[in-house]
């Protein structure tokens, strides 16, 4: 987290289209638009995203689906220190959360403008200096947190161990699951034949869905170029 004013590119704001050209199967290049989507196609991205996650958490508990066979191993075949170290790797995001909210490293107070030009430079510095500041003290706490977690684990029995790693894989997948549908959703909708943003370049979401992986990937990579990071927003 950077708290540096000034590499904030404010033209982002106003970029809410761009055009978009991909080389087609017949080696020709297609122009395309992709817009920003508006309240009522995120709600419904968000809706169709939460559907499929919903479904595929349905699958991964049913013990004979073939996405439980694909995705979580027998509990047989997995040691206890294989478990423990696992669980204790998928917990360090829910760390990391914690920690921002824990630690509390003030900004630095910028100077009034007509203060000593010493000032501007010390405050820079502070400026230049608060990410690693920041990061170590966030490690720190990550660190700590860390290896208690691992301790607490040690202490179960294998069969505990391994219902906590369910769980963790389950949500780990979902969560997965539910970002990459709300993403293609949203792509989807922002996808449109001419600069007027009015005739839809796909006539359905499965025919977005079913294009080759590596155009797919382009339209995804460009529609998120456009969108704007929460920290950047901030500033």
């Amino acid at each position: 987290m950077s708290v540096e004013r000034n590499d904030c590119d404010i033209s982002k704001l106003f970029m809410w289209g761009r055009e978009f050209t991909f080389v087609g199967n017949d080696e020709k290049e297609v122009k395309v638009f992709i817009r920003l989507i508006g309240d009522a196609e995120l709600n419904r991205a968000r809706v169709y995203a939460l559907r499929c996650s919903s479904d595929l958490r349905h699958k991964l508990k049913d013990t004979n689906s073939d996405e439980r066979l694909a995705f979580i191993p027998d509990n047989d075949s997995v040691e206890k220190p294989i478990l423990v170290e696992a669980i204790t790797a998928m917990s360090i995001r829910e760390f990391a959360q914690e920690a921002v909210k824990e630690v509390d490293i003030p900004y630095p107070t910028e100077p009034e403008s007509d203060a000593p030009l010493e000032k501007h430079e010390k405050y820079q510095e502070l400026v230049d200096a608060y990410p690693k500041k920041r990061e170590t003290k966030l490690e720190a706490v990550i660190t700590k947190k860390t290896d208690k977690k691992r301790k607490e684990l040690q202490e179960l029995d294998k069969d505990a161990l391994f219902n906590l790693y369910e769980g963790y894989i389950i949500s780990e997948l979902c969560e997965n699951e539910m970002l990459r549908k709300f993403r293609e959703f949203c792509t989807y909708c922002g996808i449109f034949r001419d600069e007027r943003y009015t005739e839809k370049l796909f006539s359905s979401l499965a025919e977005f869905q079913n294009l080759p992986v590596a155009i797919k990937e382009k339209f995804l990579s460009s529609y998120r170029e456009l969108e704007i990071e929460q920290d950047s927003l901030k500033k």
